[in-house]
């Protein structure tokens, strides 16, 4: 693991449920697989440097967004600038 994080690095990553293959259900079904398979990456990369960094003391935080939160702070920053 790099020795270049600061002594008291933190690493945030953010992601979503869509990339869980437990939480997904074949009444959902499939497609849109580049974005699922991206945040199941993602939570991948998180839980493997949990393992690596836990001995450095570094904390992993995987953070799961909504998409309908996404879709509102979109929605409102576009209100704000037009």
């Amino acid at each position: 693991m790099s020795s270049s994080l600061s002594p008291n690095a933190k690493i945030v990553i953010l992601t979503s449920e869509a990339g869980s293959v437990t939480l997904r259900t074949e009444g959902e079904g499939g497609g849109m697989y580049g974005h699922h398979g991206s945040k199941a990456a993602g939570n991948m990369i998180g839980h493997l440097l949990g393992y690596d960094l836990k001995e450095r003391g570094v904390p992993i935080a995987m953070i799961h967004v909504s998409p309908f939160l996404v879709l509102l702070l979109i929605t409102q920053a576009v209100r704000v600038e037009s």
